[in-house]
């Protein structure tokens, strides 16, 4: 029996407050170093902190939780040239915001997590500012594997191909299917051509609201990478619009903010605010 069926609900984080967390982690993995891949999955989850929302009765996970960690299991089962395994969704189960970013970036493979580099510190820093934590929405990406090129014998980030996108789109299905999510917040184009419209463009369609996959709603706004890369005025004000996007994504997924009444209205249209958005490359991650 997998141990989303066992008392556990305060140990893990019994053993964090008593050993500190990388010590708990070292601890973990030494005891479960056999274990299956489905115990290995639920390890997973069960020690993010963000999870604790999603405890039901005296069982450890939610049936959501036990489902994400079921199908983690299953992609982690997927073997890659590059030795890393997947990297899949984090955060609580029972969220209403969903953030589906592009592709796992050099860190976020070798931690297993998603947004965890540079990108990952933006997107901690803006949801701080906007008084929320991962703890209160669930990411993940497109592609679950890192996609990189050689250059001068180096691994590089590179954008991922349309056929690695179609081969993960199943499990991203399965996924947000899952979550059920009231709201979805593409960070970047790349995720928003796969789940809104193969010919979006950021430029013309930032932060416009419309019907998602689910029963959901579903915007885009600029990958936390792409911001990184502008620097002075334009840094400035791309931040401050991507700050506005997941304050709007946020109201909405809570049912505190009425979805445009008009679908297809840009941002430049729907505040005083002109919406410069770029493409912008996400590789940097």
């Amino acid at each position: 029996m997998l141990l989303g069926r066992q008392r556990c609900k305060q140990a893990f984080y019994d053993l964090e407050r008593t050993t500190g967390r990388l010590e708990m982690e070292r601890i973990l993995a030494d005891l479960f170093r056999d274990a299956e891949p489905e115990v290995l999955a639920q390890i997973v989850y069960l020690t993010q902190g963000s999870l604790r929302p999603a405890y039901k009765g005296e069982g450890c996970m939610s049936e959501k939780a036990e489902a994400l960690a079921a199908l983690c299991a299953r992609l982690r089962s997927i073997p890659h040239p590059s030795g890393t395994g997947p990297v899949c969704g984090e955060g609580n189960p029972e969220a209403t915001l969903a953030l589906v970013g592009e592709a796992p970036g050099e860190r976020e493979a070798r931690l297993g997590r998603p947004f965890v580099g540079r990108a990952g510190r933006l997107l901690d820093q803006v949801l701080a500012e906007v008084g929320h934590n991962r703890g209160d929405l669930w990411i993940t990406n497109v592609v679950k594997f890192r996609p990189t090129v050689e250059v001068a014998g180096r691994l590089r980030n590179r954008a991922p191909t349309g056929a690695e996108m179609r081969q993960w789109l199943p499990a991203l299905q399965e996924e947000l299917q899952i979550l059920a999510p009231r709201a979805i917040l593409c960070l970047g184009a790349v995720a928003a051509k796969v789940l809104i419209d193969p010919k979006f463009t950021l430029s013309r369609e930032c932060g416009q609201w419309r019907p998602g996959p689910f029963g959901s709603v579903i915007a885009a706004t600029y990958h936390p990478a792409y911001l990184l890369r502008l620097e002075g005025e334009a840094y400035q004000r791309a931040l401050a619009e991507f700050r506005a996007d997941l304050q709007a994504a946020l109201a909405t997924a809570a049912g505190a903010a009425a979805v445009p009444k008009a679908f297809g209205m840009n941002r430049s249209e729907q505040n005083p605010r002109d919406a410069q958005g770029v493409e912008g490359r996400e590789v940097g991650r």
